[in-house]
């Protein structure tokens, strides 16, 4: 089947995507996004990609996007994806984003971001796998109670994906991939199907993982809420702590997210020349350390060169770390040194006696 594509801006044709988005998504027309709207935002800086066949007049999917700001950097919103379900499963979404993504980078755009349901393992594979965008952000009811024939009443929650428009590769694929230690799962199905939830603040693990059920009907599973909510207890805490959604695996009828951890963060400490003991932080102790026995660390360790590490312990997050670092400061010097000997985890922390490096400080 030959599919015709084309940027849209003319009134009279945007018409027809309002019946395109009933039809996709099931909305009332409320809901729906209006042609003048359409219009208004085609022609002053945004962009609407159309789908058609030869035979057909009408469009059969749609992407649609506009630009919007984060802090002081511009991207491309993408509003809407989407293909009508009798021409679904055949590349026409998967190409509508590699076009939206052509428009954006010949626009001066570097980055694209949008939100998907994080329940759908379609979306999910489509999104992290195919496309290779990751997720960073977790939405709780974005949209409000949504009465279309897909959400159901749930809780509108979703995940925001962000996509680096400078990388070469524009269709990913993520080969079948056994599952993990089972310590690393947050959230797994359990034998009834019903969600079990696992330790949020697996502070020893760089990378996480969720599952979700393959099979989900969101209207009429039972069980739908109870994966909401859970799926929503796993997800939230942890990119709140840094992780980022970075993949999607399926192998053998089961699916799951890949959260990958942030750059760690270090609580070091140091002998110094005259016998004390500094306690300090950072992204690259290594870096650090050779700053202090330069004479640039502190004031306190100028004084004493040269330095030499006991022992470091890894961390998640710099909050982590700090809070680690007051706790460490408030033990005496004998509680110092049994927890430099034992090398066990201190405030959730994981002991490394050889020195760490990292890109930077």
């Amino acid at each position: 089947m030959n599919v015709v594509y084309r940027t849209e801006h003319t009134i009279a044709d945007l018409h027809a995507f309002v019946d395109l988005e009933l039809t996709i998504w099931g909305l009332a027309a409320r809901d729906a996004v209006p042609a003048n709207l359409l219009h208004t935002v085609t022609k002053n800086g945004g962009v609407l990609i159309g789908a058609y066949t030869e035979s057909r007049a009408q469009p059969i999917g749609l992407a649609f996007g506009f630009p919007a700001r984060r802090g002081n950097r511009w991207l491309l919103w993408s509003h809407m994806t989407g293909v009508h379900p009798q021409f679904q499963r055949q590349g026409i979404g998967l190409e509508l984003k590699r076009r939206q993504r052509q428009w954006a980078l010949d626009n001066g755009f570097t980055q694209m971001r949008w939100t998907f349901d994080p329940l759908q393992a379609g979306n999910a594979h489509f999104n992290l796998s195919l496309l290779g965008a990751r997720a960073d952000r977790y939405h709780v009811d974005y949209y409000g109670e949504m009465g279309d024939s897909i959400n159901a009443h749930l809780p509108s929650d979703r995940v925001e994906a962000v996509w680096d428009l400078r990388s070469a590769e524009t269709e990913h694929s993520a080969a079948p991939e056994s599952p993990p230690n089972a310590d690393c799962f947050i959230l797994r199905a359990g034998p009834n199907g019903r969600p079990i939830l696992g330790s949020t603040t697996a502070g020893h693990l760089d990378c996480l993982c969720a599952e979700i059920p393959a099979h989900l009907d969101l209207a009429q599973d039972d069980q739908a809420a109870l994966w909401r909510l859970a799926l929503r207890s796993a997800l939230q805490p942890a990119l709140e702590r840094g992780f980022v959604i970075s993949g999607f695996r399926r192998h053998s009828g089961r699916c799951w997210y890949v959260l990958s951890a942030p750059q760690p963060w270090f609580m070091y400490v140091l002998e110094c020349a005259d016998g004390s003991l500094y306690t300090g932080t950072a992204k690259n102790p290594a870096r650090r350390i050779a700053q202090h026995n330069a004479g640039h660390g502190a004031a306190y360790t100028a004084a004493r060169r040269p330095v030499r590490c006991l022992g470091v312990w890894r961390f998640l997050t710099q909050a982590d770390a700090l809070r680690a670092e007051v706790a460490f400061k408030r033990q005496s010097r004998a509680q110092k040194r049994l927890w430099l000997e034992s090398g066990q985890q201190f405030e959730g922390g994981v002991f490394e006696r050889d020195l760490p490096t990292a890109p930077s400080n």
